[in-house]
């Protein structure tokens, strides 16, 4: 199995790429932002006999959702997904940033097309977890691969469903004039401001770090999975809420929580991992997908010592070599944690394999 997390700037573009022998499938989280979409559509192009199985467009803010618009809009490639899963307006009446709202209408106006399978494999109703925040598993009917939603949960969806229609009213009372999202989404950065690395500070100094758990709404809709196949185990975390993936998890045997990469939520924010959610998660491999211009506090050192503090030799995977990855490169040694650190450049991000050793992958 191969994991790929492309270069997409300050946003999200995860391809894996697993089979045997006799087939071989693709699966695409998010297309980053617009810019994109042109390298995605040469890792699709570089096995034009993978089946494409699944696209999972995370949530609509702009560094997830930016590229699938050029990308779907061409129906060769959106007729290539077997499915594609995404929560439009429809989707959010479960249970009765720069804004991303109208990409999301744009979205869901290209998938609503008799060619393109849509949600399917939740029956065209909402991907999220079902009734009491309990995960939901779904089998890809080719592969075989298992997927178990993790986020987001019914409130998250109704959460958005009302920022979504304040948006669209606000649309008409402003209509011919620019609108500036930010009163939309006022405070929602406001969280995001957390404590960079301090150098004397040690790593487990740093996971105890008090830092905010983040309130977006947008984030709070994100769909995130455990993705599993041949004996390996990937959580996909999108820009999901720690509080969200922690109830998930506490309801699934533990052995499932035992993973070989796990791509930390928001770009490695220290507001969607708390302490108690990393202790949850251990994992071989962590992954961090952003250049880190956008905000200088992503990927977040405090993040990054909590999930160290539970899998001391892991290694830590930067699609780009940013300012954390030259911290955490260039750190000390310190007693109790042998990590590795690994960082992509180029336009290519980072690619991995996973090799089964026996006990897991390496």
């Amino acid at each position: 199995m191969e994991v790929h997390a492309l270069a997409a700037e300050h946003g999200d573009c995860i391809v894996l790429s697993y089979g045997d022998g006799d087939a071989h499938f693709r699966l695409v989280v998010d297309a980053g932002v617009a810019s994109t979409s042109d390298r995605l559509r040469c890792v699709l192009d570089e096995s034009a006999d993978a089946i494409c199985e699944l696209l999972v467009v995370t949530h609509i803010d702009l560094d997830h959702i930016g590229g699938t618009l050029s990308l779907l809009a061409d129906r060769s490639i959106a007729t290539r997904f077997n499915d594609i899963w995404f929560n439009g307006r429809q989707h959010l009446e479960v249970g009765r940033e720069s804004m991303g709202v109208s990409e999301g209408k744009r979205l869901a106006e290209l998938l609503d097309c008799e060619d393109t399978s849509w949600n399917a494999a939740f029956g065209g109703n909402a991907v999220c977890l079902s009734a009491g925040d309990v995960p939901v598993r779904k089998t890809l009917p080719i592969s075989k691969a298992a997927i178990t939603i993790l986020s987001p949960s019914m409130k998250g969806l109704a959460d958005l469903r009302r920022l979504w229609d304040i948006w669209e009213e606000r649309q008409k009372q402003m209509a011919g004039r620019p609108i500036n999202a930010d009163g939309v989404t006022a405070g929602q950065d406001a969280q995001d401001i957390e404590i960079l690395s301090v150098a004397p500070l040690s790593i487990t100094d740093l996971a105890d770090t008090k830092t905010w758990t983040d309130s977006s709404v947008t984030n709070g809709s994100s769909i995130a999975f455990i993705f599993e196949y041949g004996g390996f185990r990937i959580l996909l975390g999108g820009d999901a809420h720690a509080s969200v993936l922690l109830k998930a998890v506490t309801k699934l045997p533990a052995e499932m929580l035992n993973l070989d990469v796990f791509k930390l939520p928001h770009h490695g924010s220290a507001a969607n991992l708390t302490k108690r959610l990393a202790m949850k998660l251990p994992a071989r491999k962590y992954l961090l997908t952003t250049d880190g211009e956008r905000h200088d506090t992503h990927p977040n050192d405090v993040a990054i010592a909590r999930a160290l503090t539970v899998t001391p030799d892991a290694e830590l995977l930067f699609n780009y070599p940013n300012k954390a990855y030259e911290r955490w490169a260039n750190r000390p040694s310190e007693s109790g944690y042998p990590f590795k650190v690994r960082a992509g450049g180029g336009d290519e991000g980072i690619r991995f394999r996973l090799e089964w050793a026996g006990q897991g992958a390496r």
